[in-house]
């Protein structure tokens, strides 16, 4: 649904690509957080329609945000977020953890 900020494809491959080749220039891999939110706007509009009493819709971008940018990969580790077919690498979901444990408290609560 692409309400997480749109990666290219093959993203890792790019990603090693820059590592081995440019590894001065790894910052142009981040997104750019005005274009991203621009793309992200109808996806979220849709999810704000839906009326489900039994949904829960939770947005992970904020954990990638640095500044103007949402980060691909840690700078420290050199691991990248997400992976060739854009989904989360562990690095990425470990990011999301304390989304998941606030989701997961607020369920358990609720029943």
């Amino acid at each position: 649904m692409d309400a997480h900020p749109k990666y290219h494809e093959n993203f890792l491959n790019l990603f090693l690509h820059y590592v081995v080749t440019r590894p001065d220039d790894m910052e142009v891999l981040h997104l750019n957080k005005k274009l991203a939110d621009d793309e992200m706007r109808p996806v979220k509009k849709r999810f704000s329609q839906i009326k489900c009493k039994k949904c829960i819709f939770f947005d992970l971008s904020h954990v990638f945000v640095e500044g103007d940018k949402y980060l691909t990969y840690d700078k420290d580790t050199m691991f990248s977020y997400v992976d060739n077919s854009v989904h989360l690498t562990g690095p990425g979901v470990k990011r999301c953890e304390p989304v998941f444990e606030r989701i997961a408290k607020e369920i358990m609560t609720s029943l």
